[in-house]
């Protein structure tokens, strides 16, 4: 991998999903009424996919299996440098979602696809989460 130039920064979004009903489902968390996802800047000695795992067990509490590859990238101005964001998706074990209450008192929420992408507000994050759908419901 060729090294990037100091100016950019690389950081990681994360999106948890699971299989429901033979559907994808979204898992997110929702802080002052925002759904967020999991957000890393790429920690000093690990690889990008790994502070990106890391972010979201520290986000959600959950685990799962990391897709090693990110679904996509995009870029974002930043007073500090360019941002490179990599895209992953990492799909959570049953045993981890299962008991996710679907209340107004639980931070984590599970919602179907429609949901999450009006819920999230950047459009490269839902462009390519959209594409990985498609994707994957092709199979």
């Amino acid at each position: 991998m060729t090294a990037l130039p100091d100016w950019i920064i690389r950081q990681s979004v994360v999106v948890p999903f699971c299989w429901w009903d033979g559907d994808i489902k979204v898992v997110s968390v929702y802080k002052d009424g925002n759904l967020m996802l999991p957000v890393s800047p790429i920690e000093k000695g690990f690889e990008q996919h790994e502070s990106a795992e890391r972010a979201v067990y520290t986000l959600t509490g959950l685990i799962g299996n990391m897709h090693g590859e990110p679904i996509g990238t995009y870029t974002v101005d930043d007073p500090h440098g360019n941002v490179l964001v990599s895209v992953y998706v990492i799909e959570l074990l049953s045993e981890e979602y299962q008991h996710i209450e679907c209340s107004s008192s639980s931070p984590l929420h599970i919602m179907d696809l429609d949901c999450a992408l009006r819920e999230i507000k950047n459009f490269s994050v839902k462009r390519i989460f959209r594409k990985f759908y498609d994707m994957k419901m092709a199979v």
